[in-house]
């Protein structure tokens, strides 16, 4: 039980420090981003692998279910980031060809 224990306490730390480095505030590539979230995913699909107690293993499955929702919520933001970036430039094109004419 102490085993498990330390175990996630080291899990969860490693993982606190991914997720800062999402959360820095410093401008990140999309890319980047996402590798950070891949990489606190495969911890939790990691620890699966070791042996834990009932509690410890419900825990971990529940943190990785939350940064699966995380990231299809960074998914989500970066498509309409697209398609807004999208339009907007459709929309700077049609003011600039009627300014032209």
């Amino acid at each position: 039980m102490e085993t498990s224990r330390a175990f996630v306490d080291k899990l969860l730390s490693v993982d606190n420090e991914l997720e800062a480095k999402i959360m820095d505030g410093k401008d990140k590539r999309a890319d980047e981003i996402y590798r950070l979230y891949f990489d606190r995913l495969s911890l939790y699909e990691m620890a699966c692998l070791v042996p834990l107690s009932k509690n410890h293993k419900l825990f971990l499955q529940n943190k990785k279910e939350e940064i699966y929702v995380d990231l299809k919520w960074f998914k989500s933001k970066q498509e309409l980031k697209k398609h807004l970036d999208l339009a907007l430039s459709e929309i700077n094109y049609l003011k600039r060809s009627y300014e032209y004419k």
